[in-house]
């Protein structure tokens, strides 16, 4: 505690300003708290807080004390940044929530900036067409991959961090217990999301000629272990979708923006349940709340 009142008071020897806002977080253990916690997303999201405070933040306001920022001015500018109004309402955020949270001011500067935080576009689902022909033309790791994304409507950092002793070939299950993002390893994104997956004959044939064709096949190493790292990390997730899985698409004629999540988005479409069935929809997809599967459902069928 009394190291707590130390720093604090060497912080208010000295005024806050934007650009020093995110070494002021730092030193009061904002980030040291969000890399300590077991959930690797949350490691990510300080990772970007950072990086929207380096890169936006203080090339505007860096000279500004966070008490004299306008919030007209903040309006104005945020006009012309040239992000997604989700983007933009972080952003706002950052610059007086983060300082409020950590008594770096005595108000919250900007609370008045209007932001919408509204989507200027939907994501995209694939139809079960273009599955099809992604899938028969991928190399079969990429085909696994995006088996295992499309039919189990998985995360991405769940994908890359199952390992062998994960999957029940007998019961028929996979056991999602662990996400890795950036190398880091912890728990799922939610309580919900760490729940066994159904896993079709399909999935299960497809897994065990991996299985073969892998090096890295005893119960401790991942599913996808990469052998530039001698199997000590899974593949990057980014590189595969960008090196293989992208320019296939583009081959096949496939204009949507395809990412990782995509997959899982297009997940609610391979079991055509009726809307009054989004209860089991959201066992399926793992869903913390019936809101995120109501989006998803949405997506659906406005894509029908």
């Amino acid at each position: 505690m009394c190291g707590d009142n130390r720093r604090r008071s060497l912080i208010y020897q000295s005024t806050i300003t934007s650009e020093n806002l995110w070494t002021a977080i730092t030193v009061l253990g904002a980030a040291d708290d969000l890399k300590s916690l077991a959930s690797a997303r949350k490691v990510v999201v300080g990772l970007r807080r950072e990086i929207k405070i380096k890169r936006w933040i203080e090339p505007r306001w860096g000279s500004y004390a966070l008490w004299s920022i306008r919030p007209v001015k903040v309006e104005l500018w945020l006009k012309n940044v040239a992000l997604a109004p989700g983007s933009r309402c972080k952003i706002r955020n950052l610059m007086s929530n983060h300082g409020r949270r950590y008594d770096l001011c005595e108000r919250n500067p900007i609370e008045w900036v209007r932001q919408s935080g509204k989507r200027r576009s939907f994501p995209d689902i694939l139809s079960t067409n273009e599955v099809q022909s992604l899938v028969a033309n991928l190399r079969f790791r990429e085909r696994t991959l995006v088996l295992l994304a499309v039919t189990k409507g998985l995360r991405r950092s769940e994908i890359f961090a199952l390992k062998w002793k994960d999957v029940d070939f007998h019961a028929k299950h996979i056991h999602v217990v662990r996400s890795i993002v950036q190398k880091v390893v912890g728990i799922c994104k939610t309580e919900s999301s760490q729940k066994p997956v159904p896993a079709h004959d399909d999935l299960l044939q497809a897994l065990r000629e991996w299985h073969v064709q892998t090096k890295y096949k005893s119960l401790e190493n991942w599913l996808f272990a990469s052998p530039v790292h001698r199997g000590r990390w899974p593949y990057l997730a980014q590189q595969i979708m960008r090196n293989y899985i992208h320019p296939v698409a583009r081959k096949l004629g496939i204009s949507k923006q395809i990412g990782w999540h995509t997959f899982r988005h297009t997940y609610p479409r391979c079991f055509d349940l009726p809307v009054a069935e989004l209860k089991i929809m959201q066992e399926l997809l793992r869903h913390s709340t019936i809101r995120v599967t109501l989006f998803c459902a949405f997506l659906c069928l406005r894509q029908k």
